[in-house]
C-alpha cells in the first residue's frame, strides 16, 4: 500500500504545476480580452485631461500657498502680543 500512496503522491505533484500554468494562461488572456474591449482615449482627449490636471494642481497649490502665508502672518501676529 505504501508504493502506491507515493506513485499517487508523485502524480499529484506533477499535475500541480501544469493546473497552475494553466490558470496563469487563463488570467492572462482574460486579461487581453479585457483589454480589447477598453475605449482608449484619443490623443486629443489625453492632451485636454493632462492640461484640466496640470492646472488644477497649480490652482490648489496656489490655495494652500495662499492659506498657508496667512495662516503663518496670524500665528506671527498672535505670538507677538
Amino acid at each position: 500500500m505504501a508504493v502506491k500512496t507515493k506513485e499517487k503522491d508523485k502524480a499529484k505533484n506533477n499535475q500541480k504545476p501544469q493546473k497552475v500554468n494553466k490558470e496563469k494562461t487563463n488570467i492572462f488572456k482574460g486579461m487581453f480580452r479585457e483589454l480589447k474591449k477598453v475605449t482608449w482615449p484619443t490623443k486629443k482627449e489625453t492632451t485636454v485631461y493632462t492640461i484640466v490636471v496640470v492646472v488644477t494642481v497649480i490652482v490648489f497649490a496656489l490655495v494652500i500657498g495662499i492659506y498657508d502665508l496667512f495662516l503663518k502672518n496670524l500665528i506671527e501676529t498672535l505670538l507677538s502680543w
